[in-house]
């Protein structure tokens, strides 16, 4: 298996509750020996998904749009970073480096 791709909103607003649960999901991929795929934001859910598989070791592999690459916008650690052309660029090469899709609020 490629990874298992978590789509989740980079929103800084959201309940903490979403926050703490998108960092659990990310220790348990981690944990399980799966890599995230993600949209690489370092805020919100992307974020704290991010965060969680970081601590546990875990391959990170962020897919971002040239307009996003920005520093302190996609997160740091990730372990693979792909710039794509567009949103629907990076859609298909998220879709292309996972097996299995989870999405979060």
């Amino acid at each position: 298996m490629n990874g298992i791709c978590v789509f989740a909103s980079g929103s800084q607003t959201l309940d903490d509750i979403y926050i703490k649960e998108a960092q659990r999901l990310g220790r348990l991929i981690a944990r399980s020996g799966f890599c995230v795929v993600f949209g690489g934001g370092a805020d919100g859910l992307m974020g704290a998904l991010a965060r969680g598989a970081f601590e546990q070791g875990g391959r990170i592999t962020g897919v971002v749009p040239d307009m996003m690459n920005v520093t302190g916008i996609v997160y740091e650690h990730c372990s693979e970073l792909f710039v794509t052309d567009g949103m629907r660029e990076r859609k298909a090469l998220m879709e292309q480096k996972a097996d299995a899709f989870i999405a979060l609020p």
